[in-house]
């Protein structure tokens, strides 16, 4: 399979759990440990500094491959399954975030690894979207869980402050229990202690507003009322929803109207039922996911920083803040890689060419072929050639896309332009071509026929050439009879004769 040959490029770490999801980190690490395999040398260090680069998610892909088990399946006519990947990039932090809105005409404001802000200087990844999903979920809980945490011990802290003013003036709820307190949605505790609850104020939506449905428990394949859900990559080969398929492998896409096989609230389908595109965002394309309302101006923020976050010092600086405490700063970290970035760094195939200070002689000839096959399988699925159905794109107009393009042909401007359209000299080229085609066409005709309806063969003029040296034949000389040897006889009119030598 060739997407296993590029599969076969994982390296495979250990991966940190987050409180609270031991048993899908578990399940987790051992999927990608029983699919990946490590090849060449074992990169010691990273190809980029961590603390200077960001992660962003770029586009999917559904690609039809051969599995032995599907092949092995008696109940099953194909041989066939059809395999998701998501593919990431790990651009420069400063510029990751850099928005693409000159084009007034633009509804979609285009940010992230799709943005004029990494399109040089990065790395390409890509992993299968099951894993994808799950990394990234197990980040975007661990945020949640650490938020949580942290707001429980603040608002304990706060609470202890409220019954001490009960014990101390009276005037207040003595029989507030700790639970109703740090729940309450109305803000009422805040006006009563006069202070701002600052990054917790929504403690209790976050923290206990729990869905119905629980997305992620379909970032695998799972069963639900007689069929299968599962990730699906759409159309556009950049939206991730969930979709219906025919078995438990999530091999047979059916169609994405979930709705008929989980309950999904209205906010989450468009006007036709189907899950809306951007349902599942918070958790494949987004920096802060949930908690975007902690950050004011950052919520359609994609590049996750590599830097090792210290979330807990940042929740007391947003705290700080809300309560009239400018002094406070927050921890910056200690500029190592984190967990999130480690992970799918290690658990990826690897493309590393586009990396400013990539050096071709600082990795060997079975490394550098490997990477080349990586790159171009990457390459492949950024330029479309697969459908939505995992099938290789036939279309007979292809059309350049600058936003889907490789690096290759993206930063090319003249190439790009030479692929967009054809200019005005191609096209007299290419007329002036044919008319010297159809010329020349005619010309042989007609040399042929006239040389078929010659009454004697055609043969060179003699003469023809020979003023040239190299058409000259060798000079053969003129032999006389005389030196010939050859003798006359001449008869006289009387009969006699004689002869002449």
């Amino acid at each position: 399979m060739l997407a296993y040959s590029v599969a076969a490029l994982l390296l495979v770490g250990s991966i940190a759990t987050a409180e609270g999801g031991h048993g899908r980190s578990a399940a987790l690490q051992k999927k990608i440990i029983s699919k990946a395999t490590l090849v060449g040398e074992r990169q010691l260090t990273y190809e980029f500094e961590p603390s200077q680069y960001a992660l962003s998610y770029h586009r999917c892909a559904a690609i039809q491959q051969y599995d032995d088990d599907v092949a092995a399946n008696e109940d099953t006519s194909t041989v066939f399954a059809t395999k998701n990947f998501a593919i990431f990039r790990f651009c420069p932090a400063s510029t990751c975030d850099a928005q693409d809105d000159d084009d007034s005409s633009e509804e979609e404001v285009v940010s992230g690894a799709r943005g004029s802000g990494c399109q040089s200087n990065y790395g390409e990844y890509m992993i299968e979207l099951e894993d994808y999903l799950s990394i990234m979920a197990e980040y975007q809980d661990g945020l949640v869980d650490d938020f949580c945490t942290y707001c429980e011990n603040y608002m304990y802290k706060v609470y202890q402050n409220y019954v001490s003013k009960c014990m101390n003036n009276g005037n207040c709820r003595r029989d507030l229990k700790y639970d109703d307190f740090k729940n309450n949605k109305t803000g009422e505790m805040q006006r009563e202690l006069g202070m701002n609850f600052g990054a917790c104020t929504n403690y209790a939506t976050t923290c206990n507003g729990a869905l119905d449905v629980d997305f992620k428990d379909y970032f695998e394949c799972k069963q639900a009322n007689g069929a299968w859900v599962g990730p699906h990559c759409s159309e556009d080969g950049y939206s991730v929803t969930l979709g219906v398929f025919s078995d438990e492998g999530c091999n047979v896409f059916l169609g994405g109207n979930v709705a008929n096989y989980i309950d999904i609230d209205e906010d989450y389908l468009d006007e036709t039922g189907i899950m809306a595109q951007d349902a599942l965002t918070d958790w494949y394309n987004s920096r802060h996911g949930e908690l975007s309302f902690l950050f004011e101006g950052e919520d359609e923020n994609v590049c996750i920083p590599c830097k090792e976050e210290a979330y807990d010092s940042l929740y007391a600086e947003l705290t700080a803040y809300a309560n009239g405490d400018s002094t406070y700063i927050a921890d910056t970290g200690d500029g190592e890689m984190g967990t999130l970035c480690t992970t799918l760094y290690e658990s990826s195939a690897h493309c590393h060419k586009n990396f400013a200070n990539f050096d071709r002689d600082n990795i060997s000839e079975r490394a550098w072929r490997q990477m080349q096959l990586s790159c171009s399988y990457i390459d492949s699925v950024i330029l479309g050639n697969y459908d939505e159905m995992g099938y290789v794109n036939l279309q007979k107009n292809w059309i350049y896309n600058s936003e889907n393009a490789p690096q290759w042909l993206r930063t090319t401007e003249p190439l790009a332009n030479s692929v967009a359209r054809v200019s005005p000299l191609q096209y007299v080229l290419l007329i002036c071509s044919i008319l010297a085609f159809v010329g020349l066409a005619a010309w042989s005709k007609s040399l042929h026929s006239s040389l078929v309806k010659r009454e004697e063969p055609w043969s060179p003029r003699r003469s023809w050439g020979q003023q040239w040296s190299i058409f000259r034949g060798v000079d053969h000389p003129t032999i006389n009879n005389i030196d010939s040897g050859i003798g006359v006889t001449r008869v006289r009119s009387d009969g006699t004769s004689y002869y002449m030598s």
